[in-house]
């Protein structure tokens, strides 16, 4: 199993979605249960609805300066703000019985979907 989430407190580092994408792509490969905790602090621009744009109260951003990470940026916006949607989907995913499960009580976020791995 691997758990996957970003910084949280006063020095908290920002965290990119292709990181925690590139990691769920792999525990999908691999048959390897992948639960996303959090986004930390602060929430990558692709991320964010139009409601989060328009409530943004901090000036505080990262600017992502590299092609392969979309020259874009990430907000700081706190843990609570931030959730934990990945792509617009709680990834819950948790090892049962030696199988892989999804957590009792799991996903939100897609229409239909249903939190794990396809």
């Amino acid at each position: 199993m691997i758990i996957v989430g970003g910084e949280s407190g006063p020095g908290a580092r920002p965290m990119h979605p292709a990181w925690a994408r590139s990691i769920r792509d792999q525990c999908k490969a691999a048959g390897v249960p992948y639960f996303f905790k959090q986004w930390g602090e602060w929430l990558h621009d692709g991320q964010m609805t139009e409601a989060d744009r328009r409530s943004l109260r901090s000036p505080r951003q990262h600017d992502w300066h590299d092609e392969a990470l979309e020259n874009s940026c990430s907000h700081r916006v706190g843990k609570k703000a931030a959730g934990r949607l990945l792509d617009g989907v709680e990834h819950n995913e948790w090892p049962m019985g030696g199988r892989r499960r999804e957590r009792q009580g799991a996903a939100r976020g897609v229409p239909g979907g249903d939190g794990t791995l396809k």
